[in-house]
């Protein structure tokens, strides 16, 4: 017998509605997820991440950073905070960059600025595959940390994004921070108006070009008509490095054997100064 479904009003939902709240509408049960990201500029030994919080999976908006801004600007008295960036060479925190043709600040879906967290490596070495997933689980462990953090995440997605070859600077931060970032972490004896010319392995992924910025046509000789070699990823200039403030690089230095009495001989100088943390004239973090 059929049910007697008399004085009851009944409605059948549309089913192009529920298609309809079905996209506009997200899961409950689908949190927000975070990424820690990864890109390398070798052979230079700069590396910069970034920490992003992935909402329904397609938003993308700065995650929670401030601990690593206070230890950039000096403001934290959290000797683990400093243990943890200090063991890793982090050393600022730039503004990320639309692209290579447009020199302004990348927002995220919440409107708010993007940022990179840099990281030089020591001893002149070159960013590899195994420096940046140091790096990226150093980071996990200080957000993670309990006294970083009052909510901690549970889980971080860890992510290498490097390309082969490598992209420039350029397309990643904003050219008055790779200026400022060349001057912290290249000899002043070498960064000189014939710095791109000297080292086109370096200047390669610098700036892309064909055009440049002014400061970096004048001060470090990057030409349109320069001719710029391309990647070499296991490049180590030889004799290159020297000894800052007393200790001694392993790997690259000059030996007592092979130095020079000529100021000109850039075979004492080192060509990067790993995790420098001088005042930027351009600072603005």
């Amino acid at each position: 017998m059929a049910p007697n479904t008399q004085g009851k009003l009944t409605f059948k939902g549309s089913p192009l509605r529920k298609e309809v709240r079905a996209k506009l509408m997200p899961k409950a049960n689908k949190s927000p997820q975070l990424v820690l990201e990864a890109f390398g500029f070798p052979p230079t030994g700069v590396e910069a991440y970034s920490y992003t919080r992935v909402i329904h999976g397609v938003q993308q908006v700065e995650a929670y950073i401030n601990p690593f801004r206070q230890f950039i600007e000096g403001t934290t008295d959290n000797n683990i905070i400093k243990e943890i960036l200090e063991k890793g060479n982090f050393m600022a925190c730039y503004y990320q960059r639309i692209n290579s043709h447009v020199n302004e600040r990348k927002m995220g879906s919440d409107n708010c600025p993007r940022y990179w967290m840099i990281r030089n490596l020591e001893r002149g070495q070159a960013s590899s595959k195994a420096s940046r997933l140091e790096g990226l689980e150093l980071l996990k462990e200080f957000f993670k940390n309990a006294a970083v953090s009052k909510y901690p995440p549970q889980d971080i997605t860890l992510r290498d994004r490097t390309g082969n070859p490598p992209a420039s600077m350029d397309q990643f931060f904003l050219d008055r921070d790779i200026i400022c970032l060349l001057e912290q972490i290249i000899d002043k004896d070498l960064l000189t108006p014939t710095f791109a010319t000297k080292f086109p392995n370096y200047a390669s992924v610098i700036f892309s070009g064909p055009a440049y910025p002014a400061e970096a046509v004048d001060q470090f000789g990057f030409s349109p008509n320069g001719n710029y070699e391309s990647y070499a990823p296991d490049l180590v200039p030889p004799n290159m490095y020297r000894s800052i403030a007393g200790n001694n690089y392993a790997g690259n230095e000059s030996t007592g054997n092979n130095k020079s009495n000529d100021k000109n001989d850039i075979g004492e100088k080192r060509l990067t100064r790993g995790g420098s943390k001088k005042k930027c004239r351009f600072c603005h973090n």
